[in-house]
């Protein structure tokens, strides 16, 4: 032979054809009798090819397995979107409520001396509140389960002890509306509720209540000592200046919109609580100049 390579590269190619078309051949004609047989003996027991309707029923039974399991992540996802719609209202609201006080006077008079401030300002209080309500529109506050506390601190640099430097408004309880015609309040205002001494409520649920225990108590989650710190933390650390500060709370208990049932463990309703806290010029002691 003149050629050996090529004679053994086209006899290379040949059998790779032939090992192809029998190959092909098998597939067509499906397995022979001694494959089934080898098969049987080492208990080998192919199943046949589903056909085309199996397929399809195949697909609707997955589909009525995994539905549930989507329509329950499909609504948690809408009602979290509702709830979340409402939580952006609830923070504008005591944020715009505080905006407003910046420029009010929660005293009747200058605050000179915090030991001996003059008289609470009502109507600073109230003109407050429908400032927060009109912010939350179109949010109706329940009575019987929600709640607005309004705290006013005056904060005087010139005393040093840890309590002392802070005092908290107003200095009454259930401030009442001024019964005489001199400076009354707008029409609408109302009187402080909740029989506690240094917060004012819309609807009085800040005391005679067990926190934690009464889901409708909401007595302000802020004491003086606190508001202190994080003014402290403000100013670098120190000891901030004489300032006055107010303090705006809302509770609201948010009821569920489309009540499935299977929303029913997160809880209906349930507790949303926002606040706001701004520095209020007209609530900080006048300094002494020392001689």
């Amino acid at each position: 032979m003149k050629d050996p390579k090529g004679f053994e590269k086209n006899l290379h190619t040949l059998l790779l054809r032939l090992n192809a078309l029998r190959g092909h051949r098998l597939w067509r004609q499906g397995p022979s009798k001694n494959a089934i047989a080898r098969d049987a003996r080492v208990g080998y027991n192919p199943a046949p090819p589903p056909r085309k309707g199996q397929r399809a029923g195949q697909s609707l039974v997955e589909l009525a397995l995994f539905f549930p399991i989507l329509l329950i992540l499909l609504s948690g996802v809408v009602e979290f979107g509702f709830m979340l719609n409402t939580y952006v209202n609830l923070i504008d609201g005591p944020r715009e409520a505080a905006r407003f006080a910046v420029a009010q006077n929660p005293f009747t008079s200058v605050l000179v001396d915090k030991n001996s401030p003059p008289p609470d300002n009502p109507c600073f209080y109230s003109a407050v509140k429908a400032e927060v309500i009109s912010a939350l529109s179109p949010i109706q506050l329940d009575p019987s389960q929600d709640d607005v506390v309004i705290s006013v601190f005056a904060i005087n640099n010139g005393d040093t002890t840890q309590y002392g430097a802070i005092t908290r408004y107003p200095a009454q309880a259930n401030l009442p509306l001024p019964t005489n015609n001199q400076n009354p309040c707008p029409s609408g205002s109302v009187p402080g509720k909740g029989n506690k001494v240094g917060e004012w409520h819309l609807y009085g649920r800040g005391s005679g209540c067990t926190v934690g225990v009464d889901l409708d108590c909401h007595p302000s989650r802020f004491t003086s000592y606190e508001v202190l710190r994080r003014e402290e933390q403000t100013n670098g650390g120190l000891m901030p200046p004489a300032m006055g500060v107010v303090l705006v709370e809302v509770y609201y208990s948010y009821h569920q919109v489309l009540k499935l049932p299977w929303l029913a463990f997160v809880g209906d309703p349930i507790r949303v609580y926002t606040y706001t806290m701004m520095p209020v010029p007209a609530a900080a002691p006048l300094v002494t100049p020392t001689p």
